[in-house]
């Protein structure tokens, strides 16, 4: 079974570098890393590499980071997403049943609008309180979207427009909390307030009391809670929609990158590699000694070991059928599964191309 001092051997014996001071094991391991990291998972889609990836809602919390500097606990699935994995595929479950992945941000929140409702809290400014308590006539609602407006006047006599935006919560994980605090907009340093999404009770300190008989208004966007079937990812991030009421199972299809070698013992994730990765490992070798002519020498070979590591994801791919939008399955709430951000349009095309094709 090759290993990576096989591997080792074998970049030594095509560069041309026996001995260490030539170039050292630990030089010889980073260059094999950066290939089987950086290389591999960008030239090829091996199906070997294809995995399931599931990570579970919170009630409440639609919006699920995948950045480490907000997931910061390595064993969360999502911790380094990006970096941990290359593609995301089709089929996306949640709760069990089968969902809607999209990464267009139109067509995702076609579906899902984000528009406020504007509400007139039930008391008026005085020109001396800055305190008010209450509850929300709607909720729960989205964090990220809610804004208190108030205005008063100055002493020059000019009718000046104050705000407060909310700023979630983040909890150990990293995930947003059902409650947020209110900031001004020119200054997120200085609470001033704060709003619980669920129940809708805010407290409101606004900088300067608003103005006598001044209404005071809210605006979010309020929502149902129910079991999620659409799922975005966007930004490094993933939006839920309905948001969850309860704990939910997300999985989806992932294109994971290939293991590192630290060890002398260790192993490629399949045995065959070994000798496209020293190929490629030796390549950049080469490339650093600015030597072109061996890179030149070695391309033939290196293309024919990345042909081989392929032909296993190749005919195991040969047995499945091209995918149009007449041979997929209907999606459980969308339509068909043609391109997963078409969701229901699907329908809309297969309507349309069914009455054509009657003409």
């Amino acid at each position: 079974m090759p290993t990576l001092a096989d591997i080792r051997t074998k970049v030594r014996r095509i560069t041309r570098s026996p001995a260490d001071a030539q170039i050292t094991d630990a030089e010889i391991d980073n260059y094999v890393n950066t290939f089987i990291l950086y290389d591999m998972p960008q030239m090829n889609q091996i199906f070997d590499l294809k995995t399931t990836l599931t990570f579970y809602t919170r009630a409440y919390i639609g919006t699920y980071p995948t950045t480490p500097n907000i997931i910061t606990d390595p064993t969360n699935p999502l911790y380094d997403f990006k970096n941990r994995y290359t593609t995301i595929w089709n089929p996306v479950f949640m709760g069990g049943f089968p969902g809607v992945l999209a990464q267009s941000r139109e067509l995702f929140y076609t579906m899902y609008p984000q528009q406020n409702y504007i509400a007139a809290l039930p008391f008026l400014g005085n020109g001396v309180q800055t305190n008010f308590t209450g509850t929300l006539p709607y909720k729960p609602v989205m964090e990220n979207f809610v804004t208190f407006s108030a205005t008063y006047i100055d002493i020059l006599g000019n009718v000046v427009t104050m705000a407060l935006n909310d700023s979630p919560a983040i909890d150990a994980d990293g995930l947003a909390e059902t409650t947020g605090i209110l900031y001004t907009p020119d200054n997120d340093t200085i609470p001033c307030g704060d709003i619980n999404y669920v129940t809708g009770l805010y407290h409101l300190s606004w900088p300067n009391p608003p103005g006598a008989g001044r209404p005071i208004y809210a605006e979010v966007i309020p929502y149902v809670a129910a079991r999620p079937y659409s799922m975005l990812y966007f930004n490094d991030t993933f939006f839920l929609r309905p948001i969850p009421d309860i704990a939910y199972p997300i999985t989806m299809d992932v294109q994971r990158l290939p293991t590192a070698l630290i060890n002398a013992g260790d192993t490629p994730d399949i045995n065959q590699w070994w000798q496209y990765i020293a190929y490629g490992a030796a390549k950049k070798v080469f490339e650093d000694r600015m030597d072109l002519d061996s890179v030149q020498m070695i391309m033939p070979e290196l293309l024919n070991q990345e042909s081989l590591s392929m032909r296993k994801t190749i005919i195991q791919q040969s047995t499945q059928r091209s995918a149009t939008i007449y041979n997929q399955p209907m999606n459980y709430r969308y339509g068909y599964g043609w391109g997963s951000d078409w969701g229901m349009f699907g329908i809309l095309l297969t309507l349309c191309s069914t009455l054509l094709l009657g003409m």
